[in-house]
């Protein structure tokens, strides 16, 4: 579990910005339990998802065709 802040708006969108970020290709596990509630207190259907971070650039050197 990574600390950091969440938000959630009206569109029913919860945004997670997390207090370090992701290593590249690091998969990400994300689950929501039915304890989540909506302000009004329906219970949210459980979801479990999960990422894949994209890969940073690298510091590769290519060299012409070896003959």
């Amino acid at each position: 579990m990574r600390g950091g802040n969440v938000t959630v708006d009206n569109s029913n969108t919860i945004r997670v910005n997390p207090a370090q970020n992701f290593r590249p290709v690091e998969t990400v596990y994300v689950t929501s339990p039915a304890t989540v509630t909506s302000a009004g207190g329906a219970a949210f259907r459980p979801y479990v998802y999960q990422f894949t971070t994209a890969a940073g650039a690298g510091p590769g050197t290519f060299m012409g065709a070896v003959k």
